[in-house]
């Protein structure tokens, strides 16, 4: 991550830092998540933090209920080249 990535990220985190809305895959508290989209802009849809959008939060919440639910019965294996 070059410097200038770095002072983007920095600014982002204290222009949003608020305690209206709560990241659950990192944990940020924002008043109000940042606009993504390709061809339209949504609003309130991206984490100044980690980046993350609505449906990585999603799957977030569905997978950590399930694996907190039945941690004994599941393994999972990951074996995609990230």
């Amino acid at each position: 991550m070059s410097i200038k990535q770095k002072i983007k990220k920095a600014y982002h985190k204290l222009k949003y830092k608020g305690n209206r809305h709560k990241c659950p895959v990192c944990g940020f508290n924002a008043k109000i998540f940042m606009a993504a989209g390709l061809y339209v802009r949504r609003t309130n849809s991206k984490c100044p933090n980690c980046g993350s959008l609505e449906r990585h939060r999603g799957l977030w919440i569905i997978l950590d209920g399930i694996l907190n639910e039945a941690k004994s019965k599941f393994k999972i294996l990951h074996f995609a080249p990230e």
